[in-house]
């Protein structure tokens, strides 16, 4: 038995992120925590923390993956690359790069997988 299975407590069944885009278009999206383990939306915590713990982790995701992922930012970052390995450089690359449309970003999450996802932006 783990110890999440020994110890009561609520089970988080959902997150809602309310965001305002930068046109001031207000929009919220909502977490699969079955899906999303951890979140991150500023800076210094998707670089430092979600960054510094790929650079001690073998976890790798394809071209693919990426792109269907993360769009137009997950091909500019995956290049041609067919397999890319996680590390503190990939997530600023991912973090910084605009879309189409000039936007970056606003959430990257870790899943259970130790992969990377979007977060409500793609």
């Amino acid at each position: 038995m783990t110890n999440e299975e020994q110890k009561k407590r609520a089970k988080v069944t959902g997150i809602t992120i309310n965001l305002v885009d930068p046109d001031g278009y207000p929009r919220t999206v909502t977490i699969d925590p079955k899906f999303t383990k951890a979140l991150f939306w500023d800076d210094k915590s998707v670089v430092d923390i979600l960054g510094g713990f790929y650079e001690n982790h073998n976890s790798v995701m394809t071209r693919e993956d990426l792109i269907a992922l993360f769009g137009t930012i997950g091909k500019k970052v995956a290049g041609a690359n067919k397999k890319i390995k996680l590390s503190k450089e990939v997530v600023k690359k991912l973090w910084e790069e605009e879309d189409e449309n000039g936007q970056s970003l606003s959430l990257l999450g870790k899943t259970y997988l130790c992969t990377l996802a979007p977060g409500g932006d793609a």
